[in-house]
């Protein structure tokens, strides 16, 4: 009886073990890749208007940043990617094509692994208490022109409209939605031209020193248009334009500050230079 105890106990290692083992391999990687891509410095040129190009086919960003690419490949706003600065201010190309059968789902795990492959990225998630501002609704309540988005309209690129004298803010129609436009002079003005709360959220991330959250509750699409000085350091009114709770006073709309544990991914360690195509 003794014997048999033995050699079931010299059993139980061998039937355990594997299974423990098989639990710590990691997941396979089930994230597609691009059938092909060329990835490749660019130079960083004032006005390179009408470079990017998505679609079922191809991925095209021929003067972009890896900011740009992160933000995409992982889905945070700028304001939670923490990494050098050079993430922001140099420029690639990349012209990649999407396989066939794959959906707009799969777009962003394929750009991570170029980012893995191409730069060897690197990055991790965390929590930061953080200072944000709440986009509300003012006490008055919204004072936003509903407007209809005409999808046959193409919108001018930033070479026409410097042609045409026109880079200032558009005049328009009564029900005439805007395309999306930001626009930043430095420290000195912003202008946001947008058509949804989303995209007028980027433009005031871009001009507040922190994250903005839309607490407003407010759906479809809107005629949202100003010009403003921006909430970044001790710059104060300039050259005319009002601070921005001043332009979105005029909308309905308010910043209120607090702080909330928000997620941001921070980037590791990444290459400047892209490996060879």
């Amino acid at each position: 009886m003794q014997n048999l105890i033995r050699r079931l106990g010299a059993l139980v290692p061998m039937l355990v073990f594997p299974f423990i083992g098989a639990a710590q391999k990691e997941a396979p990687d089930s994230r597609m890749s691009f059938e092909v891509a060329s990835v490749k410095p660019a130079p960083g040129l004032l006005i390179r208007p009408g470079l990017n190009h998505e679609d079922s086919e191809v991925f095209e960003h021929r003067r972009t940043t890896l900011s740009v690419l992160i933000q995409k490949a992982y889905g945070v706003r700028s304001s939670q990617l923490i990494g050098p600065g050079w993430l922001r201010e140099n420029f690639y190309e990349v012209v990649a094509k999407i396989p066939r059968g794959a959906t707009a789902a799969d777009v962003p795990g394929m750009i991570q692994r170029l980012l893995e492959d191409r730069f060897h990225l690197v990055v991790r998630r965390e929590l930061r208490s953080t200072p944000i501002y709440d986009l509300e609704v003012s006490e008055a309540g919204p004072k936003l022109q509903s407007c209809l988005i005409d999808e046959q309209q193409k919108p001018k690129t930033l070479a026409e409209r410097i042609a045409e004298g026109n880079i200032g803010l558009h005049t328009f129609k009564p029900g005439e939605c805007p395309t999306f436009r930001l626009f930043v002079d430095r420290q000195v003005s912003i202008l946001v031209e947008a058509n949804n709360i989303e995209d007028l959220i980027r433009g005031l991330e871009r001009a507040c020193d922190r994250p903005v959250l839309d607490r407003t509750g407010l759906k479809g699409n809107f005629v949202i248009a100003f010009q403003a000085t921006p909430m970044i350091g001790d710059v104060g009114e300039s050259a005319g334009y009002p601070p921005v709770p001043a332009a979105l006073k005029r909308l309905g709309l308010r910043l209120t500050s607090r702080r909330q544990d928000l997620e941001y991914l921070v980037v590791e360690s990444c290459d400047k230079v892209p490996i060879e195509n």
